[in-house]
Formats: structure tokens, C-alpha cells, sequence
């Protein structure tokens, strides 16, 4: 007999009937096997949709899943056998109104006083199907996303090895997903001598260390390699350390950019090369020219504020020569380069190179015969005189280096028209009309493995003190900026033919210099002034404020934007570099255009080529100050943009 006294039995009843009733999980209690329910909690109404009268009177068919009362029909075998059971299935009930209700059934079956009993918890699971629907789906769409990116979408543990990666990863490395499920190492895609610098970096991503970018090369299945930018960040779970996140892009299109493509077979080697030089050599020539036009310009204010019998006057006019003479140093590196800031102009090649007959037979000595057979109908061009100039005279050097005991040594102009096929082996020419210059010698001719060398600058066969190997090279980059191409043809003791081709640029005569400008008067514009280095814009502010204008000072493009934005009153004209920290010198003028429609531009440049040719301001037409300048060289360039119409 239980010591509980009845009063406080149905307090203890009650009690639990209001949990159960207060449950979010519903309860059903039901006889085994007749499927009578014997008793369930409020959630189980709501759960089924019924009232309480109707889950007394209604079978378990209507109520549950067949499958519910399948498994504990089952069940029961085994529990008279080994005793009470349990089991955890997921099925939808369906509602009266027809509503499907996902829930988590746990059943467990018991041995009662009574007999067998079923007792049933469920659980609906709605809103954890739609947090797994809506996982399942945001996976989804950051699998489709990082499947769109061009480039390797990954996930490592802390070990370092690879636990997620798009389809990216499979296509650019080789890698199989059977490889990627197995954990594959993240630095098994680097080479051998970089998996360990590669294991140092993945070490300290993982251990918390801000977001890191680095070049690393990979490898593929077929062992071939490419260079990658992987930028990474830890992943944190907790505020702890769990692995790492990150994006590696494929940097081979990038570096194939930078280093331009000129030739498509053997060539593209040799070309290389020669972009690696150049670009040294213009990048130093162009900070040179800033220095200067800095040390220039500041000699000419200053001997201008001294008196003719100044005793400092020959010292001031001392240093005025040293910078021109350095100037002329600076051109020459800048047309190795093939960025110097040429001036070209329409040129009658017949013309040019019979009145250049005189100046290379000097050149080539008494031994030697010059022939010139001018070609009929050959085109015009447009090149900078003096670098044609240069031209002929380094091949002619070269041709008559090759004529130890005497020779004859022939120029010709022709008309061509390249197609192209011969553009695809030259990718810096273009098919058309084009004027031909030949040089032909009948020399020693050049071995084949010289050949392979022959534009590299510094390679030489000539003695010591006779050459140096920077003739070919300098032609190669002039004619490479002039849009041309160059073939050179050679065998041993039959000679050597260099053949040049420059396109035609239209019909005409060469046109006449244009006269000299105008002397600098006082202005009465306003100009904006956007220059970079600090020495050049401090200098044009003293030159043009000296000449008379207003002028506004910036310091970069964007702050060029702010300072005409805040300004009402009109600006006359743009004074601007051309190579600016990411906004350049015409992204700014265009930007500034559609609010100031009258505003002109006049862009100065430590070097041309193809640093104009990036920036779009290769043609001759535009308004351009080559660095180094002085304070005439300044001021009458603007007056004379200022007073175009």
C-alpha cells in the first residue's frame, strides 16, 4: 500500500499532467498491440490537429504514419524478448486540413502492469527542416558562387589539409575530389622547394594572424606550373583557431601582360628579355627626368633673378649645361626603353635616307661602297627623325663591322603589304600597307648562335672597346615603338639583310614644322596643376605662378577631382602628369570634362611610348611637355594650348 496519501497523489498527478501539458514535445500512450491510445498531453492535439474527444475515438491509422505502428508492431517481438525498446524515426503526420507536419518520433515500448505499452514523443521539426533547407541551400548557393569565381575557392583544418575546394581547384590543379575527400595536404600543389615556406605561412594563418597575400607557384598532375596570389585568413570557431579560408588566382595572364608578348615562337624569349631591360632603364630615365626638370628649372629661375655680371651667373649657366647633357643620357636610356618621348612626324623615306647618304658615308669609310635604290610608291610614315636618324647609323656601324676588307653596302626602300600571318609571328606590327627599309651588306654574315642573341642588350662578338651590344637593341626598341616590326636575314660569308617595316599613315606630303611658339607673356588663366612628385609641382607652381597665372595645386587625381568640385569659378586648363597613382592624367581629364566642357589639358611626362600608349594619349595631336623642361619650355607650352581654338 503506497505511503502517499490519495489528496496528495492528485496534487503529484496534476502537477505532472500541467509539465506534460506545458511540454513543446507531444505524448501518446497506447496499448500494444491494439493500438488504443490510453492517454496523451495538449501538445499532442495540436500536433495532430484533433480535439481530444476525437484522438479517443479515432484509430491509430487516421492518426500516425502506417509506418509508426509498423515499427512498433515490430518492435514488440523483440522487446518480449530482451525487454523495453526504443527507436528514433522521422516521418510527416498529415493534418485534417491536409497540412503535412514533419516531427522526430522517438518510440520507445514498455512492459506496464497493464500489459504492452507504446509510448510516443514527437517533436515537430519544422523550423529545423527550413533552417536545413535554408542551410542546404546558402551551401548551395556558396558552392554555385565560388564555382563562378576564376579562381581556387579553399578550405583547410588545422593540419593544414584541404577540406572544401571548387570545381576551380580540380580544373587548374589536376587534383580529384577522391583526393580532396581524403585530405589532401594544401602544400602538396606546391613545388618541393616551397612546401616548407608554404607550411610556415599555413602555420601562422591558422594560429590567428591577420589576412595575408603571397605569390607561390603550383604545380599540376602533369607536373607543368603556373604562378598563383593566394590570399587567406584564419578560420576562428569560438574565438579559437580551426583552419583556413582563402583564394588562390591563376597570376599567368597577369605576368604575360606585363612582360608583352612580341613574337610567337623563339622570338617571344628574346623579347622578354628585352622587357625586362627596358623597363628598368625607363623607369630610372623617368625618375631621373623628374630630378632634372626639378635641378633645370630651379638654375633657370635662379639665373634669371641675377644680373649679367652677377659673378654666380657662369656657375647658375655651370649647371644648366650638366643637367641638359645629363638629359640627353636620360634619351638615350628612354629610347632603349622604348618609352622616350618622341616627336614624331611625317617622313618621306625616300627623302630622308638620300639626304642621310652624305652623313653615313662618313661613317662607313672610304672601303666600303653605299648604294641607295629608292622604291617607287613607298609610303609615308610617321617617325621621329632623329630616331631614324639612329637607326641607319647603328646598322650601317654594324654592316660595315662586318666589311673588314671592303664591301658594298646597299640601302633600299620598298612597299609592302604585311598580312597576317606575319603579324601573328610579329605581334607589334599590324597588317597593311607599310614602308620597307632594307640595309643589305655582303659581309661575314653572323652565326646562327649569335643569332638566337642578336637583340639582347649587352650581347657583343666585337672585341673589347669596340662595342657595346646595345645597337641591335636600341633599333629593335625604336621600330617596336614606331608600331614596326624588324627581320633580320643572315648567312655565313654571303652578308647579312636587316629589313625594317613601319606603317603607312596616309597619302601627302610630310608636313611642315609648325613655328616655334610664341615668348611667354603674363597669363590671366587659371590652371590646375596635378603632379605627384613633390620636386617637379613645387617647381611648375613657381614657374607658373612667375608667369602669371592663377594656379591650383593637387597632388593626385582624386584630389585633383575634390579641389575643381569645391571650385565655382572656371578653370582654363589642366597641367597634368601623365603616370598618376591610380587615377592617371586622362581618367582625370575625362572625369573633369562633362562638368567643365571648355577645360583644355596639357599632360607632361618624364617618358612616352608605351606609357602613353596605356594611357591613350599616343596620339600626336595631343598637347604633351616631355620632363626635363624649363621655365620657357613650360610657360610657352601653355600659352600656346591656352591660346588654341
Amino acid at each position: 500500500m503506497s505511503d502517499v496519501q490519495p489528496g496528495a497523489e492528485l496534487a503529484i498527478l496534476t502537477r505532472f499532467r500541467t509539465l506534460l501539458d506545458a511540454s513543446n514535445d507531444a505524448f501518446l500512450l497506447l496499448e500494444v498491440p491494439t493500438g488504443r491510445l490510453v492517454d496523451f498531453n495538449a501538445t499532442a492535439c495540436r500536433l495532430l490537429g484533433r480535439e481530444r474527444q476525437q484522438l479517443l475515438e479515432l484509430p491509430m491509422a487516421e492518426l500516425l504514419p502506417p509506418t509508426v505502428w509498423a515499427r512498433l508492431t515490430s518492435l514488440l517481438e523483440v522487446a518480449r524478448q530482451r525487454g523495453d525498446q526504443r527507436e528514433t524515426l522521422e516521418e510527416a503526420i498529415t493534418r485534417p486540413d491536409g497540412q503535412q507536419t514533419p516531427v522526430e518520433m522517438t518510440i520507445g515500448l514498455h512492459e506496464l502492469p497493464e500489459g504492452w505499452h507504446g509510448l510516443i514523443v514527437a517533436r515537430d521539426i519544422s523550423e529545423r527542416r527550413q533552417g536545413e533547407a535554408a542551410l542546404r541551400t546558402s551551401e548551395q548557393r556558396f558552392r554555385e558562387l565560388a564555382d563562378l569565381l576564376p579562381a581556387i575557392v579553399f578550405e583547410t583544418d588545422l593540419r593544414g589539409h584541404l577540406t572544401f575546394a571548387n570545381h576551380w581547384a580540380f580544373q587548374m590543379t589536376g587534383v580529384t575530389p577522391d583526393e580532396l575527400a581524403r585530405g589532401l595536404p594544401a602544400v602538396a600543389l606546391l613545388p618541393p622547394e616551397e612546401r616548407e615556406q608554404g607550411l610556415a605561412a599555413l602555420t601562422r594563418r591558422v594560429q590567428g594572424q591577420p589576412v595575408l597575400q603571397n605569390e607561390y607557384t603550383f604545380v599540376r598532375k602533369d607536373g607543368s606550373r603556373f604562378p598563383v596570389l593566394i590570399t587567406s585568413t584564419p578560420i576562428l570557431h569560438d574565438g579559437e583557431p580551426a583552419g583556413m579560408r582563402g583564394l588562390v588566382v591563376d597570376l599567368t595572364e597577369k605576368k604575360q601582360q606585363e612582360a608583352k608578348q612580341t613574337r610567337q615562337d623563339e622570338g617571344l624569349k628574346r623579347a622578354q628579355k628585352l622587357e625586362t631591360l627596358g623597363r628598368l632603364a625607363g623607369g630610372i630615365a623617368h625618375d631621373f627626368n623628374n630630378l632634372l626638370t626639378a635641378i633645370l628649372g630651379y638654375a633657370d629661375l635662379l639665373g634669371s633673378r641675377l644680373t649679367p655680371d652677377h659673378p654666380g651667373l657662369p656657375d647658375v649657366e655651370g649647371i644648366k649645361q650638366a643637367a641638359l647633357r645629363s638629359a640627353d643620357l636620360t634619351r638615350q636610356l628612354l629610347a632603349f626603353g622604348r618609352k622616350s618621348a618622341i616627336s614624331p612626324q611625317l617622313v618621306d623615306l625616300n627623302q630622308h635616307v638620300g639626304q642621310s647618304q652624305r652623313m653615313l658615308s662618313r661613317v662607313i669609310g672610304e672601303d666600303v661602297r653605299l648604294l641607295f635604290r629608292p622604291g617607287p610608291d613607298v609610303p609615308t610614315v610617321r617617325i621621329d627623325p632623329g630616331q631614324l636618324d639612329q637607326v641607319l647609323i647603328n646598322l650601317v656601324v654594324n654592316s660595315r663591322d662586318a666589311l673588314p676588307r671592303g664591301g658594298t653596302l646597299t640601302l633600299e626602300t620598298v612597299r609592302a603589304v604585311l598580312d597576317e600571318e606575319f603579324v601573328r609571328q610579329h605581334p607589334a606590327a599590324s597588317p597593311g600597307v607599310h614602308a620597307q627599309l632594307i640595309v643589305r651588306d655582303n659581309g661575314c654574315g653572323i652565326p646562327p648562335e649569335v643569332m638566337e642573341h642578336l637583340f639582347e642588350p649587352f650581347y657583343t662578338t666585337k672585341e673589347k672597346g669596340r662595342g657595346t651590344g646595345l645597337g641591335l637593341s636600341t633599333v629593335y626598341g625604336i621600330v617596336q615603338q614606331h608600331a614596326g616590326a624588324v627581320i633580320v636575314e643572315s648567312e655565313r660569308e654571303r652578308g647579312t639583310t636587316v629589313r625594317i617595316y613601319l606603317p603607312e599613315v596616309g597619302a601627302g606630303s610630310p608636313t611642315v614644322a609648325a613655328p616655334p611658339p610664341p615668348p611667354p607673356r603674363a597669363g590671366k588663366a587659371t590652371i590646375l596643376l596635378v603632379e605627384d612628385d613633390p620636386g617637379v609641382r613645387d617647381l611648375s607652381l613657381l614657374m607658373l605662378e612667375a608667369a602669371g597665372y592663377q594656379v591650383l595645386v593637387a597632388s593626385s587625381g582624386e584630389e585633383g577631382l575634390r579641389l575643381a568640385a569645391s571650385r565655382h569659378e572656371p578653370i582654363d586648363l589642366l597641367v597634368t602628369d601623365v603616370v598618376l597613382p591610380r587615377l592617371n592624367g586622362r581618367e582625370l581629364y575625362q572625369q573633369l570634362l562633362p562638368q567643365r566642357p571648355k577645360l583644355k589639358v596639357l599632360y607632361i611626362s618624364g617618358y612616352g611610348g608605351e606609357s602613353l600608349e596605356d594611357s591613350g594619349l599616343a596620339d600626336p595631336d595631343v598637347d604633351l611637355l616631355p620632363k626635363p623642361f624649363n621655365y620657357e619650355m613650360l610657360s610657352g607650352k601653355v600659352l600656346a594650348v591656352l591660346n588654341k581654338p
